[in-house]
């Protein structure tokens, strides 16, 4: 067990031998206090000393190396020492210890290195910095239900849509979350905060018609033989099939990675970190967009772990500008349609070839059939069928 002076720098950069499981450093400016590092890379401060009276050893982990500096280690692990050696267990009631005053600009720093590290990429990352900026200064774990329900009051005065600062708090649940199960704090209070009503949300009905749908899979495939701006542009194809085979929200398919892809069980699993309502979930692959990625898989990195489009191992933010050039080559350059008309598109056509709302809401993860049924747009020959049922030649 190597003894050496514990510096910033070592706490940093040090790692476990090879063919080992953990490596502890004892620190010659307080002795009793150690370094644990395991073979995931995780590292932790520990206190192990032998009591003088008792001649027992006393060892326990306090900290992770992520939640408080090597100054602030030692300060604590000083004062726990001085205690344990009077004959008090300061841990007697308390697990590991967790930093307090701890504040959410902190924690989302801290998400921010952990998810570029273990490519655990999210929708809106950078907008959710700037969105709940009224609570960076703020202790996550003295957020209140209280301060919750004021912020919300104040957004909506400012104009913001309720569906906009819904999907806020959630970023903000989803960081406190995050928080708890790696430790930095032990619980958050404002879980029971309810989400405002959405009834501003304005009906979407921009579905395709099957001519523009067939105009737009002809004008991605014609796309995908280009080289635009130096950009390999061969992943539009396989992306527009996602989108309209899966209703997938172009976020969650531009952070999918092959790990998430089980051909032998036709599924497509979106990790929670890549969906709006944080809950992961599969979608059924159909044999026309098995096959497209199939073919697609061969054609790319094919690393489980690097994300399948572009394909080449990089990450991309958005396709909407890609999505625009593939509107104006099928004729649709002047529409009011996007990237996520797609979406729309998937949930018109399963409703129209008999889906329900609530095959649509499983399909599209949402977690209302209120959510969905802005999706459930008239369709003229569906209705006509609906009027024929009501038929009655004898009249």
């Amino acid at each position: 067990m190597p003894t050496v002076e514990l510096t910033p720098e070592l706490v940093k950069t040090v790692t476990v031998s090879k063919g080992k499981h953990y490596e502890y450093y004892n620190d010659t400016k307080l002795p009793g206090l150690l370094l644990c590092v395991n073979s995931g890379g995780r590292k932790s401060y520990m206190i192990r000393i032998h009591i003088p009276r008792s001649g027992k050893k006393f060892s326990k982990t306090f900290a992770s190396t992520e939640q408080i500096s090597l100054s602030a280690a030692r300060k604590l692990a000083k004062e726990y020492i001085a205690q344990i050696i009077s004959g008090n267990n300061p841990f007697a009631k308390k697990g590991m210890l967790v930093a307090s005053n701890l504040k959410l600009k902190t924690v989302y720093e801290k998400w921010n290195q952990w998810a570029m590290k273990n490519k655990k990429y999210r929708d809106c990352t950078k907008s959710s910095y700037y969105a709940l900026k009224d609570f960076y200064d703020k202790e996550i774990d003295k957020i209140s239900n209280e301060d919750i329900q004021t912020w919300q009051q104040s957004e909506l005065k400012r104009g913001i849509k309720s569906s906009t600062i819904n999907r806020r708090y959630r970023e903000l649940k989803f960081l406190a979350k995050w928080a708890i199960e790696h430790k930095l704090i032990e619980s958050y209070q404002f879980k029971n905060s309810k989400l405002l009503s959405e009834t501003d949300i304005e009906p979407k009905t921009h579905h395709f018609s099957d001519i523009e749908r067939k105009a737009i899979i002809k004008a991605a495939k014609e796309q995908s033989m280009l080289s635009i701006g130096g950009r390999n542009m061969a992943y539009i194809y396989p992306l527009v099939i996602v989108l309209l085979k899966t209703g997938m929200r172009p976020a969650s398919a531009l952070g999918l990675i092959w790990d998430d892809v089980r051909f032998n069980e036709s599924e497509i699993y979106i990790r929670a970190a890549n969906i709006k309502t944080r809950n992961g979930m599969w979608i059924i692959m159909n044999e026309t967009l098995k096959r497209v990625l199939e073919t697609w898989k061969t054609k790319t990195t094919g690393v489980a772990t690097d994300t399948i489009f572009p394909g080449d191992g990089t990450k991309r933010k958005d396709a909407k500008h890609q999505f625009k050039t593939v509107l104006k080559r099928a004729g649709l350059g002047n529409s009011k349609y996007s990237i996520y008309s797609c979406r729309h598109d998937a949930a018109s056509e399963i409703i129209r070839n008999g889906g329900s709302i609530t095959d649509v809401q499983f399909m599209l993860g949402h977690s209302s059939p209120r959510i969905t049924a802005k999706y459930s747009h008239p369709d003229r020959e569906r209705m006509a069928a609906v009027a024929r049922k009501l038929d009655d030649k004898e009249i």
